[in-house]
C-alpha cells in the first residue's frame, strides 16, 4: 500500500467504511456464487477444484470478519442505551398482557 492510500484509508469515517464494507462483502458473496457454480459444473479437475475451494474459504473468512464487526457495532450501539432491541420495544408498547 502506498503512503497516499494508507492516508486515504485513515481519512475515511466510519460511514465510508460501512458503505465499503458492505460493498465488499456484496463482492465476496458474488464471487463466491461463481466459485459453486464453477465448482458445481462438473468440468473441473481435482487441482482446479481444489484451487477455487480454498479461494472460497478465504471469502468466507473475510466476510465472517465484516460482519462480526457490524454485529459487534450493533451491539455497542444497543447496549450504549441509545437503542432498544426490537422485541423489547415491542413487548413494551403492548403493556400487561389481559388473559
Amino acid at each position: 500500500m502506498s503512503p497516499e492510500e494508507s492516508v486515504n484509508v485513515r481519512q475515511s469515517s466510519p460511514a465510508d467504511r460501512s458503505e465499503g464494507d458492505a460493498r465488499n462483502v456484496e463482492s465476496h458473496l458474488a464471487r463466491l456464487a461463481e466459485i459453486v457454480s464453477e465448482m458445481q459444473s462438473g468440468r473441473l479437475g481435482l487441482d482446479e477444484t481444489l484451487a477455487l475451494f480454498e479461494e472460497g474459504i478465504e471469502h468466507v473468512r473475510i466476510t465472517e470478519q465484516v460482519l462480526t464487526r457490524a454485529e459487534r457495532k450493533v451491539e455497542e450501539i444497543i447496549e450504549g442505551g441509545r437503542t432498544r432491541p426490537f422485541a423489547e420495544e415491542r413487548t413494551g408498547d403492548r403493556g400487561p398482557s389481559s388473559k
